[in-house]
Formats: C-alpha cells, sequence, structure tokens
C-alpha cells in the first residue's frame, strides 16, 4: 500500500508541476488563501498533522523558457 501511495503521490505532484507551469499565474491573496486550504486538506488525506506544526508556502514564478 505504501508504495502505491508513493506512485500516487507522485503523480499528483507532477500534475501540479505541469499546470502551474503551462501558463503564467496570478492570484488575489483570497486566490491564495483558498489554494493553500485546498493542499491543506490533501496533505491532510495522508499525513496526520497537526496545522499548528507545519506552514504551505506557495511560490509563484514567472514565465521560465522550457528547454
Amino acid at each position: 500500500m505504501k508504495l502505491r501511495n508513493a506512485y500516487t503521490n507522485s503523480i499528483a505532484k507532477e500534475r501540479l508541476r505541469l499546470m502551474i507551469e503551462a501558463e503564467p499565474v496570478e492570484c488575489s491573496p483570497e486566490q491564495m488563501n483558498q489554494l493553500k486550504k485546498e493542499v491543506a486538506g490533501v496533505v491532510g488525506k495522508y499525513f496526520d498533522l497537526d496545522p499548528d506544526t507545519y506552514e504551505i508556502k506557495i511560490v509563484l514564478k514567472q514565465n521560465r523558457k522550457r528547454a
């Protein structure tokens, strides 16, 4: 079961990376807070963490050229 979770996690991570890199993203503070809440919800499905013990930091970088 642990191997399946690692595989699923890597797929989700890759999809998120591709989505973010697909086009420039601009978020309002409200959208960023909602995104953090949703990420925390997904993380909470896999790990039993107290919300006071971690911080979710999302860094949106400007358009990078793809090789």
